[in-house]
């Protein structure tokens, strides 16, 4: 598998101050702890404005943990290719080993070189160009979501009552609802007086006759006795049939109402009616102000590259090889690579920084007791500014 460790395109922007604090474009460093696989930390952006530095790479979801000289930074967001965290707000000038740790225990690491230091304001003329024509408008972006509501306004001046519209169309009758609980029976009105009696009622006709009884035997004749008692009356016989009733007297006074009872609890109610149509679309707003100026641009990216053999003694030796952009072009970031493309043996390391406007200069050195010589490939990535 191929390795060829590229800086991130950072910029040191140049304010009118006197002194400005930059972060210049980082370097890969492979520290030899990469077991022969490539290096997984490849880029490194610095955000001056924001003081933010930007990691580029293959982090996965794990944990991880980023340092720069010993000190742990705070992590702003985290994917599997980026990694954003926060810069330490009093970092000297110098060269600094940003080494990001994956894992637990024996986790993984990796490396890159971030050069940090400080430009005058005379070479604001370098790197910042004059002012370009403004670029054509951009097409309008879609919509954004609608914002939450602002806070009630104060209440208008009452307006004039305006004409009395016409009478709509009388509704449908609603349901009707429950009938409530029957309310407490009133008190019992007092009693009214006495109606006139009324006339009586023509006699009924008189019923028939009982039979007569049967005769007795007749007696001896003997000498005429006196008269003897009269007989019993036979018995009564049957009533005769109810008479008509007679005409029924005038009523009595109406007596007073008794109190009223109670009102019984209110019903339910009713359902709620279909929403009414919605009001026609308010007026577009004023366009708002125009966006500030933003930064110039740059334009002719080009890589260039030389290829140099490097011969390290043993214990004390070190090379260092310096990379030009062709005429007038900025650099802007830089690489070094085996040509073999293979990691750096242990015990042999480098570091990089831009030693002028349009070169980078690196230097190699070998901490081994033998000798080390290989060829590799420089290069830097440079631009003209617009």
């Amino acid at each position: 598998m191929l390795r060829r460790t590229i800086f991130s395109l950072g910029f040191a922007f140049v304010v009118a101050a006197p002194t400005t604090f930059a972060i210049l474009p980082a370097v890969a460093d492979d520290n030899g702890n990469h077991y022969g696989r490539a290096s997984w930390l490849l880029t490194a952006y610095p955000e001056l404005s924001q003081g933010t530095l930007t990691l580029g790479g293959s982090f996965g979801d794990g944990a991880v943990t980023v340092w720069i000289a010993d000190v742990q930074l705070d992590i702003v967001s985290q994917s599997a290719n980026e990694l954003v965290v926060t810069l330490p707000t009093d970092l000297a000038p110098g060269t600094y080993q940003v080494r990001v740790v994956r894992g637990e225990g024996r986790g993984q690491s990796a490396s890159l070189s971030v050069a940090i230091g400080y430009y005058d304001a005379s070479d604001a003329e370098r790197f910042v160009g004059p002012q370009g024509p403004a670029g054509p408008q951009g097409p309008a972006g879609p919509v954004g979501p609608q914002g939450p509501a602002g806070p009630e306004g104060a209440a208008g001046a009452t307006g004039q009552q305006g004409p009395a519209g016409p009478t709509g169309a009388v509704g449908p009758v609603g349901p009707q609802g429950p009938a409530g609980p029957v309310g407490a029976t009133g008190a019992v009105g007092s009693q009214g007086p006495v109606g006139p009696a009324g006339a009586v009622g023509a006699v009924g006709p008189v019923g028939p006759a009982g039979p007569v009884g049967a005769t007795g035997a007749a007696g001896a004749n003997g000498a005429m006795g006196p008269i003897g008692p009269q007989g019993p009356a036979g018995p009564q016989g049957p009533a005769g049939p109810q008479g008509p009733a007679g005409l029924t007297g005038p009523g009595g006074a109406q007596g007073p109402a008794g109190a009223q009872g109670p009102v019984g609890p209110e019903g339910p109610v009713g359902a709620v009616g279909p929403q009414g149509p919605q009001g026609a679309t308010g007026t577009q707003g004023p366009a708002g102000p125009a966006g500030p100026q933003g930064v110039p641009g740059l334009s002719g990216y080009q890589v260039a590259s030389i290829t140099t053999n490097v011969n390290l003694a043993g214990q004390v030796g070190s090379q260092s090889i310096v990379v030009n952009c062709p005429g007038t072009a900025s650099v802007l970031s830089a690489y070094i690579s085996r040509v073999v493309r293979a990691p750096f043996p242990s015990g042999v390391s480098w570091t990089g920084w831009p030693s002028g406007r349009s070169q980078w200069t690196f230097a190699l050195s070998n901490s081994n007791f033998w000798g080390y010589a290989d060829t590799v490939e420089t290069g830097v990535v440079c631009a003209n500014t617009n």
